[in-house]
């Protein structure tokens, strides 16, 4: 690609809500729109300004780092049911002002402004009604795309395949309208602040931006469903993990190469509720004589006294481990899901809320995971399913394919080539 100056190319505004892995395949996108020429701004919580002043990206600080600890402590975060959304929707509800106000004054400042926003950055949505902006949304799991088609797996809505149509455009339009009493309310309180307007339809529609929607996973993950809106595409999966060099440190390397690959147990990188999570993963090694590496920023969650064949590491790339790894066990995640995909390991999901059940359920359909309920997070099970999983060749085999699969995946790239393309003024999403 030609060499440009920031002066000659428009303006990007990137407003990701969320944890890590929510924000991390916006940095992916931000440092390649940066590289193309584009001066890039990562507007987010405070707990991410370290992240974007290491690899180099302007920041804006859209709600406090201590809000987000705060969130974060809430154990409805992690429940299945709409106690977790709605502790979610609170958090990103609050900052609407903060977000209409920033995109008010960059656009002042710069007409040809393009807005990336994560479904959260609710206050992007909003200003679109009213400014001609040109405003793109990240979405990164297919379970946000209501579909009578293809309904995704959701804690509380699973609609079995063999449902009869009818039923499941009846349970649809039962859950879309209680979700939108229970969550809109919220959205319009602070939309008042900044006189914007509220949200127009149904939430889980209205969140879409029309102009273009990119659905960040490859079809081979999940297909277009036919109800699906024409301005959603299908990119691939975002993958970034703040990955710097090819190089593991020294403390994992030596690790890695005293034994066996090790299973990597992960939680998720928001969750400080895991204590049970790491007592139960460490009996599994120990019953199973599997080593593990347990990963988790919260060192307090882990066990005292771990053995020599169990290591903890605050964080990890998971791009340079889970190559070297048997397994992986976590929350289900669509970023962390994507790494171990690309490292064509296998997966044990213990599904916690949001779009967890309906990833664990699609990794079951290809054959590459087994999945459990915090519930059934058990010693005795999950020695089971590693077993199932590390120890059939079948598994093992089809984990490769779809390492294979991921190597033409470059769903960032995809994603910025979108971008540019909605910036030529292009009349539909339809040419895009």
């Amino acid at each position: 690609m030609p060499d440009t100056t920031m002066a000659n190319q428009p303006p990007i505004l990137l407003m990701p809500q969320g944890s890590a892995g929510d924000v991390h395949p916006f940095v992916g996108i931000g440092l390649e729109l940066q590289r193309r020429g584009h001066h890039v701004t990562l507007a987010t919580n405070g707990h991410f300004r370290g992240l974007a002043g290491k690899v180099g990206l302007s920041f804006y600080e859209i709600g406090s780092a201590e809000h987000f600890d705060e969130v974060t402590q809430n154990p409805d975060l992690w429940k299945p049911s709409i106690k977790s959304t709605k502790v979610v929707f609170g958090m990103s509800a609050q900052v609407i002002p903060q977000q209409v106000r920033l995109i008010q004054e960059r656009w002042e400042q710069d007409k040809r402004l393009i807005v990336v926003a994560g479904p959260l950055a609710f206050g992007a949505r909003l200003i679109s009604q009213t400014l001609p902006i040109k405003h793109v949304t990240v979405q990164l799991a297919p379970a946000v795309f209501p579909s009578v088609e293809h309904p995704p797996k959701l804690p509380g809505l699973y609609l079995p395949d063999w449902s009869p149509r009818w039923y499941r455009k009846w349970v649809w339009a039962m859950a879309l309208a209680i979700t939108d009493a229970l969550l809109i309310p919220k959205i319009r309180k602070y939309a008042r602040e900044v006189a914007c307007g509220i949200p127009d339809g149904h939430l889980m529609h209205w969140w879409n931006s029309p102009q273009l929607t990119l659905a960040m996973f490859p079809d081979w993950f999940a297909s277009r469903a036919s109800d699906w809106p024409n301005y959603v595409k299908l990119c691939g999966f975002g993958l970034y993990d703040e990955a710097t060099d090819d190089v593991l440190s020294p403390q994992i390397k030596t690790f890695l190469d005293a034994g066996p690959k090790p299973v990597v147990f992960t939680p998720g990188s928001a969750n400080v509720h895991a204590a049970d999570f790491f007592k139960t993963s460490l009996e599994v090694c120990k019953r199973s004589g599997r080593r593990g590496i347990f990963l988790t920023r919260y060192a307090d969650q882990i066990p005292t006294h771990l053995p020599q064949s169990v290591e903890h590491f605050d964080y990890v790339p998971l791009s340079k481990l889970l190559p070297h790894c048997s397994a992986l066990v976590y929350h289900g995640g669509i970023g962390t899901l994507s790494q171990a995909c690309k490292a064509g390991i296998p997966h044990l999901v213990m599904k916690l809320a949001h779009d967890q059940f309906d990833n664990a359920h699609r990794l079951e359909q290809l054959g590459v995971g087994l999945s459990c309920k915090p519930r059934g997070y058990t010693v005795n099970t999950v020695k089971d399913m590693l077993d199932q999983l590390i120890d059939r060749p079948k598994v093992l085999a089809r984990c490769k394919e779809l390492a294979v699969e991921m190597q033409s995946d470059n769903g960032i790239g995809k994603a910025c080539d979108m971008i540019e393309k909605l910036n030529a003024n292009l009349e539909t999403t339809s040419q895009i």
